[in-house]
């Protein structure tokens, strides 16, 4: 007859085994959280927002651009994300001025593409891009300089294109589409 040691033990080691043979169950990786967003959802998360508080809705409403913004200041930006949140930032400004209620992701996402091309002066001295914040190219040490930080002859947190000779030129900043069609 077992002893109620032995007893114990093999209920033990049968328990610790169940336990150990269980399904693991793993986070998806990241590619399949954002299998389903658009543009302008990705470039929220290249921004730093946490993929779960993306908004869910076709459209975006003035008080979720404002919660979305709230959200986006709470935590200082890695390097790589200064650049998106700053056209994040335009964006959900743009949605905040409109009188016409919320505006769609489509067009959202489609003003992403005034973007493309655009590059912004980190504060680290380097020119990264608009969309992805990878860094392009560095300019130098960040200085302040006539009142204002500059890395060469280069304003830190504006926009940047380059010209047919490949030269940096500061950028229009994309003006939202109501304000476009009254030029």
């Amino acid at each position: 007859m077992p002893t109620p040691f032995l007893f114990r033990t093999s209920w033990l080691m049968l328990l610790t085994l169940a336990c150990t043979s269980a399904p693991v169950v793993r986070e998806p990786p990241p590619r399949n959280k954002l299998a389903n967003v658009d543009d302008f959802g990705a470039l929220l998360v290249d921004a730093g927002l946490p993929t779960e508080d993306l908004p869910r809705s076709p459209e975006l409403s003035a008080a979720q651009a404002n919660e979305l913004k709230l959200r986006l200041s709470l935590d200082w930006p890695k390097r790589a994300e200064e650049a998106p949140r700053m056209v994040a930032s335009l964006l959900l400004e743009d949605v905040l001025r409109r009188k016409t209620g919320a505006v769609s992701r489509r067009e959202l996402s489609q003003r992403l593409r005034d973007f493309d091309a655009v590059y912004m002066m980190r504060r680290d001295g380097c020119f990264a891009r608009a969309l992805s914040g990878k860094a392009e190219q560095c300019v130098g040490p960040v200085e302040v300089r006539e009142g204002q930080l500059r890395a060469g002859a280069f304003i830190v947190d504006r926009f940047y294109t380059r010209d047919a000779r490949n030269q940096w030129q500061p950028a229009l900043t994309p003006a939202p589409p109501a304000v476009a069609s009254r030029q």
